[in-house]
């Protein structure tokens, strides 16, 4: 009698698994009761990328994210959720390679720090994560901003080795004519692939220490009026920086232009890694 309330119980269990398994993968259920099993009970696999699993419920969890994000902009929005999970689901997977391939290259050290890198996130926005995602900071920071700035890490990583590519010679070249005497703003409107500031001349406006890109901020820094930095390298590619004049403020304030080169398709070259990896997907839509 002692062991048979356990082993009813137990029965139970493996009885309400099945039944939401079935109507998980058996028949493609979606609604609140399968979510609300899925974050209580997260054991259903979405993928199964090199051994690592991605589970129904991570799907969910950022789902429900976007879900409030897109209601904080326009309540009366609408959206594709299928097709909304299936973008999520690849993202989680591109999420698993990276991390992969970040290893492989003995990148274990964030540069910039997941701490600064999330202060200049977060301090974009004109609304907290809270108010639009429904998360705390640091929530927002384990679920999205770590996952993007590995992305980033990676990017930079090969850009960096990627010195002898057309891409990063143009702009080896740009920086010996202006150190000639070409004229910045000429060769911004002419060579920039910036184009939100380009036809400005490369002008970015006035910057404070915070506002300025993590991976440009050192350079940008170090910089004396009307001077040029070397080439610099961020995720959005190769840059070339002026510092036009220093507002002491306080808070000191910089106004920048400069020159981008875009290296390769960073999406393009995760879609090549991908063909190397044993992915499983469990979904059904």
């Amino acid at each position: 009698m002692i062991y048979k309330i356990p082993i009813a119980v137990l029965a139970i269990i493996v009885t309400v698994i099945v039944v939401f398994g079935v109507a998980i993968y058996g028949f493609g259920v979606d609604n609140d009761a399968t979510r609300s099993f899925n974050s209580i009970f997260p054991i259903f696999p979405a993928a199964i990328v090199e051994g690592q699993l991605i589970t129904l419920a991570d799907i969910d969890q950022r789902l429900s994210m976007y879900e409030r994000a897109v209601a904080f902009q326009s309540k009366d929005a609408a959206f594709d959720r299928s097709q909304i999970k299936k973008e999520i689901l690849n993202s989680l997977i591109e999420q698993k390679i990276i991390v992969d391939l970040l290893s492989k290259r003995k990148i274990n050290q964030m540069n910039p720090s997941l701490d600064e890198y999330s202060e200049y996130i977060i301090g974009s926005f004109k609304n907290n994560p809270e108010q639009v995602f429904g998360l705390s900071d640091n929530s927002f920071r384990d679920l999205i901003i770590e996952s993007d700035l590995a992305s980033k890490v990676l990017h930079v990583a090969l850009l960096s080795e990627s010195r002898n590519s057309p891409e990063y010679t143009r702009a080896a070249s740009l920086k010996q004519l202006l150190d000639k005497g070409l004229d910045f703003a000429e060769a911004a409107k002419d060579y920039s692939e910036d184009e939100n500031s380009k036809f400005l001349g490369g002008d970015l406006g006035f910057n404070t220490r915070a506002q300025l890109d993590p991976w440009l901020r050192g350079a940008a820094l170090a910089l004396t009026p009307s001077s040029t930095s070397d080439v610099v390298i961020s995720p959005d590619g190769y840059h070339i920086l002026r510092l036009v004049r220093r507002d002491p403020g306080p808070p000191e304030r910089l106004e920048l232009q400069h020159i981008l080169i875009r290296g390769f398709d960073f999406n393009e070259y995760l879609s090549k890694q991908k063909k190397n990896y044993r992915i499983y997907s469990f979904r059904r839509d």
